[in-house]
This record gives structure tokens, C-alpha cells and sequence, in this order.
């Protein structure tokens, strides 16, 4: 059996040299592929290929490996080993002398064209990255494996090795693995893997052009920000950070997500300054952190601009460089809507990269532009980036720097103990806490509890389509007290008692998660101000506290993971027995709600005496007690108008163009029988509970 590397693959070369280099992110793990010597390179794990028999003498790159790592790597193997080694199969061993902690080798079959063979190439891979997971390693570096002796073809390989990772990576997103590195000696073995570490690296169209400066590589393309695989993301946006004004801006918030503005309401309140970074998480791009500016519009000579746009990316690549971003994504900044000449912008973001490499000549930090090609101008921008880094223009993606000493890659740091849970509920810390927490499924829940988030939920495999428990015991008792006691308070003309029969729980996981999530983006506002007026404490109100909440018992089951801090509370809402199927489903539509006094929207009610008159007339009664988040609530005195959403918390219109907040919800009172709470958003209620009952 041959070496897996081609000849004198992995002979040491001590002679001071330069290489090659590639780099790309797999699903947030860095591969490299390095044209130069595996003995050079440092790693938690190097993989090694080698014959069944385990001997290291029997070909000249084993043999420069034991002579590397010292007599005791083979005296090692054949006390852990001493049947050799199966066919894909691994055999892990300390690395002796080496720089690495371990050495994984591997056996494969000569090439002979069959499909089995790429299923026990794709088999070893995987068990070596799940391997060295296990053990919690951070990296991995290998030879070209397969690609001399053994005859398989490169391409083969390289695919498997790519796909592989990705796969890999997907499936263990926690994972502790970070980097794989790749080392092959020959040209064209290392441009073929430079082809597959491209074809991953360079999601954008379009020609494109690379500067080499230094260590750091500028590459330019055309595609849209928002799509960018990159470690930093850098935006530039109003100076409230409202992102949903701007073009760019409202991309990165669509496609990041509504938790991207929820941050920068918590963390920047006041918004920022020109000159100023923001700095955010990515959460559904495709980076680690979104670094957000705001730039003014150009006007006269342009002179101050200049300073700001100068500033802003001066600041972000001195923010990416101090928190070890390996990638940053810029946009064409100011050539969109605030009309810089493009020759301005590229000009700007050339002298800053430039500064940048002089201040930090040990840099290897990977800087994209990407210019948006959605736009009329989007061809004219591009050429004037090209142009202003033409006469510096390189290979794609490819670094040429001298051989340094490597430095021994580091363990991954030991996050911090996450702070604990604060015990009184109605503080602003306990709901800054709840807010950096995912949501979780009421403790009472069965089928869906909440030992796992919402989130992990979503993520697990099994089915998770609507579970329906009957309601039993103290909470049946709670729930029939809850319905007698509004009554009594608000009683009904039509009959003097109802008679609950049954009550069932629905556990609808795809509701509960857009419920709870509107619920959640309430709680930035209680960390910073407060918990929200209640009803009953608004100026205008003039009924008082909601009767649901004013007759729920405390410590009972529906005062258990409830949030009055954020006007969360439960309600009753009426309906016939046709429309079951659909709200068990689908929940309640405001979409599909009939017109009533207040326009259409989802009613519900403080008492059943209101919610019984939407009812089947005849026989057993369907009514839901939902759970309702309040939210900012906006009062209405019960003249008859048809609101086609809650108004402007600025100019109290629900037909508002001005940009401000909205009220979450609107609650009717005046010269009405029963008060109506009424929500424009199917997110805002979830159906927790049916109740059937009838009338006497």
C-alpha cells in the first residue's frame, strides 16, 4: 500500500521560500489551501495517509514524518494498533515531537473509478472532523491525500474534501472546529483546490479585481451585500438607525432579520454620530457582525464627507483587525442615494486600506468591495473601483508572503459563565436577561416542554405538528373559575350561567413561535424604560384593569408564564364550530375577520358574555381563551371607525406615513356594553385554549 501524498509530498524543505495561499469560509469554517510544506504548519490534528500495516518505513514521506516526530510515534502505533489498520478506518495517535496534538492516519484503496470509493473517502473525512470534534480540537491540517500513489483524482478529492466540511459544519454549527488547512506542494494539485476554495468563496457575478497589499487581499466584485459571505458586513444607514430607511440598509434588515433592529434599539437608544461604528450581530446573514455608519449626503466640495467616509472605514478595519475578523464586506459606501462621485469612494477606501496595511503589516485580514448591481450606475461604480486598483491588481485571492514561524494555534477561549437568571421577574434586568434569551413554550406544556427553546424546537427532527391535550384537575378548576368570576362581573342578558364542559390545550409549535417572538420584541422596551403603562394607568382609560387579569388567581396555572410587564394577559374570543380546523392551523386572521365596528381585526373579550354573542346559537359553544400581548396600547373612545391598523404613536392616525413607532394594539371604550380589544396582527394572540360549554 502507497503513501497517500504525491512523491516527496511532505519531505521537509528548509530552504526560505515563498507560497501560496488561499483562503474561504466553509459554513463559518476557514479553509486554506497552501501550496508549501505540511512539516511548516501548525495544527491541533494533521491527517496522514499511510498502508494498512501502519509502518512508516515502508515509503519517504512516512519516513520523514517518524523522523519529525520521534521513534515513539511508530513504537506508539503498533502497541494501540498491532492489527494495522482497516480500510476506512482512522487511527488516532499522539503526534510525538510534531506541531500537532495528534495525528490522525487513514488507509484508502488504490483508484480504480468506483463510486464506492468516494463514499469511503466522504466516510473517513467525515469520522476525522468528528473526531477531532469530539475532542474539541480547533484545527486540522492535511496533505493533498490521495493524490500520488493511490491515483485519485484531484478534483475527486477536493470536492469531497469542500462538500464534506460544508456537510459537516451544517450539521454541528456549535461545533469547536474552525479551521482546516490544506497543503500540497505541486502547482497544479493547489490550483485545482484554489478553483473549488473560489467557486465557494465568490458568491457575487461579474468580473472582478484584486489588490494584494501587504498580506491583506482587496477583492472587488459586483452582487448584493446583503448575500456576502464575510466574517464583518459594514452597512451605512440613518443616523437613527431606523434600518428600514435606505435601500442597503433595509436588505441587511430583511434578510438578518427583525432581532437586528431590536439590538440596535437596545444597545444604541440615541442612535449614533457621524464618525461613530455600531456594532451588531449577524443573525441570519452570513456573518458574524454587522458594523452599521452614517454618512451625510454630498454636497459643495465634498470636503466633509470625505472626512466622515475616511473615518468610518478607517474604524472598521481597525475594529475587524482587533477582534480577529479574518474577512470584511464593504460596500461601494456613498455611491447610492447620497451621490458620491464613485472615484471619490474607491479613492477613500484605497488610502484607508493602505493606512491600514502600514499600521498593521502582520494583517491577513481579506477585504471585499462589493458594488450592487441592481442599479443603473452599477457599471460605472464597478470600473471606478477597478480602475483605481488596476496598476495593483493580482491573482484572485492569493497572498504571497515570505515563510514566518508559525505560531501554535491557540484553543478556542472559554466563553464567559452566562449571568443568571435575575429572581425578581418585574425588573429591568430580568427582562434584559429574558430578551438575550430565545424563547421557551409554557413550563406546563407536554408534548413541546420547555426544557429546549423555541428555536431548538424548530431545529429538531421528529414530528411537531399541533398536539391537543385535555385540560384536567386544578387547571380545568382555574380556567371554569376564571369564566364564572368575568361573568359575574360583567354579566350577559341573554343567560345567567355558563356550564364548561370540556377545555382543551392546543400546543401549536409554528404559532407559538411567531407569537412569542412579537412578545419578545416587546422586552427591550421594559430593560430600558420600564414595564409598559398598563391599561388601567393610561390617561384615557376609563374602565379600569381588564377583568381577566383583575380575577386570575395568583400562582395559578394561568398566572404561570404570563407578562403583564408587557401588557400580556388572556381574553376570550367566540367562535363556530366550522372555523375550528382553520384556527387550530392557522390561528386568528385578522385578514379573514369579518368587518365590525372598528374595521377588520381580531376582537376578543375581558368577559364570555361579550365573546358568546359570535357563537353556534344551538347546543355546545366553542369559545378560545387566547393568550394577548397588549403590547403599547392605544385607546379609543367607541365612536364607530373603521381603522385599518393601531395609529402613529405621534400623530394617533392609523393612515400614517411619518416613520414613527405604532401602537401594538386598541382597546374601545366609551358608550359601549362591553370594552373590545382588538388586534391588527394575527402574531399578537395565540389561541391556547378551547373551551366548550353551554348556556343556561
Amino acid at each position: 500500500m502507497g503513501s497517500l501524498v504525491s512523491k516527496d509530498e511532505s519531505l521537509p524543505d528548509t530552504k526560505p521560500r515563498t507560497r501560496d495561499r488561499v483562503y474561504t469560509d466553509v459554513e463559518g469554517i476557514k479553509v486554506y489551501v497552501i501550496q508549501g510544506n505540511v512539516f511548516q504548519e501548525h495544527a491541533d490534528v494533521l491527517i496522514w495517509g499511510i498502508g494498512r500495516s501502519l509502518d512508516l518505513n515502508k515509503s519517504r514521506s512516512s519516513q520523514a514524518l517518524l523522523n519529525a516526530a520521534g521513534d515513539t510515534l511508530q513504537t506508539e502505533i503498533k502497541k494501540k494498533y498491532p492489527g494495522g489498520l482497516t480500510s476506512g478506518n482512522i487511527a488516532v495517535v499522539n503526534a510525538g515531537s510534531l506541531n500537532c496534538k495528534e495525528i490522525y492516519f487513514i488507509s484508502l484503496e488504490k483508484w480504480k473509478e468506483q463510486v464506492t470509493q468516494q463514499n469511503v473517502l466522504w466516510n473517513i473525512i467525515w469520522e476525522c472532523l468528528s473526531t477531532a470534534n469530539k475532542s474539541n480540537f480547533v484545527s486540522i491540517i492535511t496533505p493533498a491525500i490521495g493524490s500520488g500513489f493511490l491515483g485519485y483524482p484531484v478534483n475527486v478529492v477536493a470536492n469531497s474534501m469542500f462538500e464534506c466540511i460544508k456537510k459537516f459544519s451544517q450539521k454541528h454549527p456549535d461545533t469547536t472546529l474552525k479551521i482546516v488547512t490544506i497543503v500540497t506542494r505541486d502547482t497544479e494539485t493547489y490550483n485545482m483546490y484554489k478553483e473549488h476554495a473560489r467557486s465557494i468563496a465568490c458568491p457575487g457575478s461579474g468580473a472582478s479585481k484584486t489588490c494584494v497589499q501587504g498580506n491583506v487581499s482587496v477583492k472587488i466584485y459586483t452582487g448584493a451585500l446583503a448575500d456576502w459571505r464575510a466574517d464583518v458586513l459594514v452597512c451605512s444607514c440613518s443616523s437613527d438607525l431606523n434600518l428600514s430607511n435606505g435601500g442597503l440598509a433595509q436588505s441587511i434588515l430583511h434578510k438578518a432579520g427583525s432581532k437586528l433592529q431590536d439590538e440596535c434599539n437596545l444597545n444604541y437608544p440615541h442612535g449614533i454620530q457621524k464618525e461613530q461604528v455600531a456594532v451588531a450581530k449577524g443573525y441570519n446573514l452570513h456573518c458574524k457582525k454587522v458594523y452599521f455608519g452614517t454618512l451625510s449626503s454630498w454636497s459643495g466640495d465634498g470636503s466633509s464627507c470625505k472626512k466622515e467616509l475616511a473615518v468610518f472605514v478607517c474604524e472598521c478595519l481597525k475594529l475587524a483587525h482587533k477582534y480577529n475578523m479574518q474577512s470584511v464586506a464593504f460596500p461601494a459606501l456613498g455611491t447610492g442615494s447620497l451621490k458620491y462621485p464613485p472615484q471619490v469612494s474607491a479613492s477613500i477606501i484605497h488610502i484607508c486600506v493602505e493606512d491600514f496595511c502600514k499600521q498593521n503589516p502582520s494583517s491577513k485580514l481579506l477585504i471585499y468591495v462589493v458594488v450592487y448591481d441592481g442599479s443603473s450606475d452599477g457599471k460605472t461604480v464597478k470600473q471606478a473601483f477597478d480602475q483605481e486598483w488596476a496598476s495593483n491588481a493580482g491573482k484572485l485571492l492569493v497572498i504571497q508572503a515570505p515563510i514566518h514561524q508559525p505560531q501554535p494555534l491557540l484553543p478556542p477561549q472559554v466563553p464567559a459563565a452566562p449571568k443568571p437568571k435575575p429572581s425578581r421577574k418585574d425588573t429591568k434586568e430580568y427582562f434584559a436577561y429574558m430578551y438575550k434569551s430565545d424563547p421557551k413554550t409554557p413550563k406546563y406544556w407536554e408534548k413541546f416542554h420547555h426544557k429546549k427553546t423555541v428555536k431548538e424546537w424548530n431545529g429538531s427532527k421528529g414530528d411537531l405538528s399541533l398536539k391537543i391535550f385535555q385540560v384536567t384537575g386544578s387547571a380545568f378548576s382555574d380556567i371554569i373559575q376564571l369564566v364564572n368570576d368575568t361573568l359575574k362581573e360583567q354579566p350577559s342578558s341573554n343567560f345567567t350561567s355558563i356550564k364548561v364542559k370540556e377545555v382543551q390545550r392546543l400546543e401549536n409549535l409554528q404559532l407559538f413561535d411567531k407569537y412569542a417572538n412579537y412578545r419578545h420584541s416587546q422586552f427591550p422596551k421594559v430593560s430600558k424604560g420600564g414595564k409598559l403603562t398598563p391599561l388601567e394607568n393610561i390617561k384615557a382609560c376609563k374602565t379600569g384593569q381588564p377583568l381577566t387579569l383583575k380575577n386570575t388567581k395568583r400562582g395559578c396555572i394561568l398566572d404561570q408564564d404570563i407578562y403583564p410587564e408587557v401588557n400580556e394577559l388572556y381574553l376570550f374570543h367566540g367562535t363556530k364550530a366550522v372555523t375550528l380546523d382553520g384556527i387550530f392551523q392557522q390561528s386568528l386572521d385578522n385578514r379573514l375577520a369579518g368587518k365590525g365596528r372598528f374595521g377588520n381585526g381580531i376582537y376578543c373579550a375581558e368577559t364570555p358574555a361579550k365573546s358568546n354573542n359570535y357563537t353556534d346559537q344551538t347546543g355546545e359553544k366553542k369559545m378560545f381563551l387566547v393568550r394577548a400581548c397588549l403590547g403599547e396600547i392605544y385607546i379609543h373612545d367607541g365612536r364607530t371607525y373603521e381603522f385599518k391598523r393601531a395609529p402613529c404613536k405621534a400623530c394617533q392616525k392609523d393612515q400614517c406615513y411619518c416613520g414613527k413607532p405604532m401602537y401594538d394594539s386598541i382597546v374601545a371604550e366609551g358608550a359601549l356594553p362591553y370594552r373590545e380589544f382588538i388586534f391588527h396582527d394575527r402574531c399578537l394572540v395565540y389561541p391556547e385554549y378551547l373551551i366548550t360549554y353551554t348556556c343556561s
